[in-house]
């Protein structure tokens, strides 16, 4: 598998708690990421700052049943689809607006979270 060459990532997970494997940092070209989790309850991504390496390409991210505990910032991104998602701790512990964060974001969607 050339992992330079994907562009596209979709984890289907059933766990309490996650982490993205260390080969997501040699996506280079990766523009859209969908974690989607199919336990009942919110799933922990413990080192969701990995995905800030992929700032420079990443155009969409969409997590459904996700506890994101931080927010990395990624100039690129365009749209961000959060369903069921748990954002507690994600606005707790940061105080960058959304606005600097994705300086790009042209479509947020937030749904049940």
């Amino acid at each position: 598998m050339q992992l330079a060459e994907v562009e596209v990532l979709i984890f289907n997970i059933r766990t309490k708690q996650y982490f993205f494997p260390d080969f997501i940092e040699e996506m280079n070209k990766l523009k859209v990421l969908i974690v989607t989790n199919y336990s009942f309850y919110p799933s922990v991504m413990n080192n969701f700052e990995l995905i800030g390496s992929l700032s420079n390409n990443l155009k969409r991210i969409r997590l459904e049943r996700i506890s994101v505990p931080s927010f990395v910032a990624m100039k690129n991104l365009k749209k961000l689809s959060l369903y069921l998602c748990n954002m507690k701790r994600a606005f707790e512990n940061n105080d960058m607006l959304i606005s600097y964060a994705f300086p790009s974001l042209e479509e947020l969607n937030i749904d049940y979270s």
